[in-house]
C-alpha cells in the first residue's frame, strides 16, 4: 500500500494505493479519523496515544462524511 503525503507542515494525505485528491470530483480527497473523530488538526499534527484507532477515509464531496 503507497502512501502519498504532502510534505508541509500539515502533512496532508495527497493519496493511498493510486487513489489520490480530486479523482472523483472537484472536492474529493483523503481524510482520517481517530476513534471514530475527524481531529481539527492536520494528521501530521496529531498526537498519537496508545489504543487510538487511525483510519483513512475517502470523501467525495466536501462535507459528505462529516453530516452522517
Amino acid at each position: 500500500l503507497i502512501l502519498d503525503i504532502d510534505p508541509s507542515f500539515t502533512g496532508y494525505i495527497k493519496g493511498i494505493g493510486n487513489i489520490y485528491e480530486k479523482d472523483f470530483g472537484a472536492q474529493s480527497g483523503w481524510m482520517y479519523r481517530v476513534n471514530g473523530k475527524y481531529p481539527n488538526v492536520g494528521i501530521k499534527g496529531y498526537q498519537v496515544s496508545s489504543g487510538d484507532v487511525i483510519e483513512c477515509v475517502y470523501t467525495c464531496q466536501k462535507g459528505d462524511l462529516l453530516d452522517g
